[in-house]
């Protein structure tokens, strides 16, 4: 799969050609542009450009795909964990009573975290720690697949709270 559109496309090529420069001599052929591509292809640009960044900070050599797709891993799975501790101080925050902008946040403060107040006033470390797993669960989930497949999983996951 190729970029979505022209201009991810010439952003792919200039974060490609200029990690390249970097660490290679001479150019690389269409087909070697083209698997790097291919292999990138489900992550956004943006992601992808920091990836190759990264690499010409911190290699010593020119990355392969995995290189730049264990970056890109290493720093969304950074993310989850941080944006999901930031969710759990703003629940603390309002004792689990407000309307959450974070559509995890909210889909779980409804679903399952709904008794929020009761449970912040009881061994909140737990709490805090299982409303950490079933966000960072919920964030790996495709958007789209959300609201259907959220349900099971964090049944499992939250079985025998409370």
């Amino acid at each position: 799969m190729a970029r979505k559109t022209e201009a991810e496309e010439k952003r792919f090529i200039s974060a490609f050609m200029t990690t390249w420069a970097i660490h290679k001599t001479g150019q690389p052929s269409d087909l070697v542009i083209d698997a790097y591509n291919k292999a990138l292809s489900e992550y956004d640009i943006e992601k992808i450009e920091r990836a190759f960044g990264y690499a010409i900070k911190s290699l010593k050599w020119f990355p392969k795909p995995a290189d730049l797709i264990e970056s890109i891993n290493a720093k969304s799975k950074i993310s989850i964990e941080a944006a999901a501790q930031q969710q759990w101080r703003i629940i603390r925050s309002d004792l689990g009573r407000g309307e959450y902008d974070d559509p995890i946040t909210a889909m779980l403060a409804k679903r399952q975290f709904s008794g929020m107040r009761d449970m912040l006033t009881k061994d909140e470390h737990w709490w805090q720690k299982r409303f950490c797993e079933a966000y960072e669960l919920a964030a790996e989930l495709p958007k789209e697949n959300l609201q259907i497949d959220i349900d099971n999983k964090l049944k499992r996951l939250t079985a025998g709270i409370g």
